[in-house]
């Protein structure tokens, strides 16, 4: 093996897309990572944990098999996450990234409710309210995005400036 020219741990980007990973056995040298990309992977279904990426800020995961969020650590100081083309059906675990996340996309998921899309709807508005700094979201192709006043309830977040792509015009 040859040796880096560099210490891992003044790795700030971690890039392991299209690597068909499974799991992240071996992340923890990059202690100092701040942006963790790991899109088309196709074969990562669930996380573990990430808490000890104290300073991770991006974290991409679209297009992995991922089902739900309740890997999210709290606390955390994610600014951008996306998981868009997975599997997700609840929104359970997006409150761990309460205090820091700016941009949320979720699109492409599997966003249902067993009550029906307006309880879903409720329940992505309050979730959606409930994370302060939360200036870009995104819902596209999830069945919540079709519901009756969905783009009404979720612009009156008043930070809110992207909705699914699309700038937010106007305040309720």
């Amino acid at each position: 093996t040859t040796a880096l020219p560099f210490p891992l741990t003044s790795v700030v980007v971690v890039d392991g897309s299209i690597n068909r990973m499974r799991s992240l056995d071996g992340i923890l040298v990059f202690s100092n990572v701040r942006e963790l990309r790991l899109s088309l992977n196709q074969q990562l279904s669930t996380l573990p944990p990430l808490n000890h990426l104290v300073h991770l800020r991006l974290l991409y995961l679209g297009n992995n098999y991922l089902t739900s969020l309740t890997w999210l650590w709290h606390p955390n100081t994610l600014t951008h996450l996306d998981v868009t083309g997975n599997n997700i059906a609840s929104l359970a675990g997006v409150d761990a990234c309460r205090s820091c996340l700016h941009v949320l996309n979720v699109s492409e998921n599997k966003l249902v409710s067993l009550d029906g899309v307006q309880h879903l709807l409720q329940y992505v508005a309050s979730v959606v309210l409930g994370l302060p700094n939360l200036d870009d979201v995104s819902f596209v192709n999830n069945p919540v995005a079709d519901c009756d006043l969905y783009r009404m309830r979720l612009c009156q977040h008043p930070r809110l400036r992207v909705l699914d792509h699309k700038t937010v015009q106007c305040r309720i």
